[in-house]
C-alpha cells in the first residue's frame, strides 16, 4: 500500500545523486513537495526538474546554512512534514587511514555527523 504524501514537504539532502536523488523521486511520486538540497547545483538541478519540487544549493555542513535553509522552506511553504539527511560519504578517506588527514577527516566527521543534526536542531521547533 502506498503512502499519500500528498500536501506534504519534504526536505531531501544529498539529492544530487544516488540515494538521496531517489528519496526525493519516490516522495514526489507519492505526492510530496520536495526541496532537494545539495552542494552541487547542476546536478541537483538536473535532478529537481523532473520532480515537483525546489533545488536548493546549499552546504549542509555549514549550521548557519542550515538555519536559513530551513527558515526559508517554512516562511515560502508553511510547514516542514518530512526530512531526509542521506547527504554523506567519505570524501576520499576511503583511500586508507595512513593517507587520510585530521582536516579531511573532520570534514568526513561534520557531513555524516554533525550536519543531519544541525538540520534536525532547526526543523525540531516546527
Amino acid at each position: 500500500m502506498a503512502v499519500d504524501l500528498a500536501g506534504r514537504v519534504a526536505i531531501v539532502t544529498g539529492a544530487a545523486q544516488g540515494i538521496g536523488a531517489a528519496t526525493a523521486r519516490k516522495l514526489s511520486e507519492r505526492g510530496a513537495f520536495v526541496v532537494g538540497v545539495d552542494i552541487e547545483g547542476d546536478k541537483l538541478r538536473s535532478v529537481m526538474d523532473q520532480l515537483e519540487g525546489l533545488a536548493v544549493e546549499a552546504d549542509v555542513t555549514d549550521p548557519e546554512a542550515d538555519e536559513r535553509l530551513i527558515r526559508r522552506v517554512h516562511g515560502e511553504y508553511e510547514r516542514i512534514d518530512i526530512l531526509v539527511n542521506v547527504a554523506g560519504g567519505t570524501l576520499g578517506a576511503g583511500r586508507g587511514i595512513e593517507a587520510v588527514t585530521i582536516e579531511e577527516w573532520q570534514r568526513v566527521v561534520t557531513l555524516n555527523m554533525s550536519a543531519p543534526f544541525y538540520l534536525a536542531k532547526a526543523v525540531a521547533p516546527i
